[in-house]
């Protein structure tokens, strides 16, 4: 009887295994094309993080003018 229930474990984690990999797999698939795929098409084409887009104007920092002595040069932040 040990025996019986031991080579049904086994088979029954052969079973398991073979159909947790199709079950992983499978989620996997969907989760990327329900999530991420949507996700990057509105990134896409509605968000403009690095503003390269040619309606973005340019945004140049002001800065002050740096001196040339070496104390300015060592006081730089």
């Amino acid at each position: 009887m040990n025996q019986i229930l031991r080579t049904a474990w086994e088979r029954f984690q052969i079973i398991g295994q073979a159909n947790g990999d199709y079950v992983a797999r499978f989620i996997t698939f969907v989760m990327y094309f329900s999530i991420l795929i949507p996700f990057a098409l509105i990134t896409r084409f509605f968000v403009d993080p690095l503003e390269v887009r040619k309606s973005a104007q340019p945004h140049w920092r002001k800065r002050r003018p740096v001196g040339e002595s070496l104390e300015e040069a060592r006081s730089q932040s």
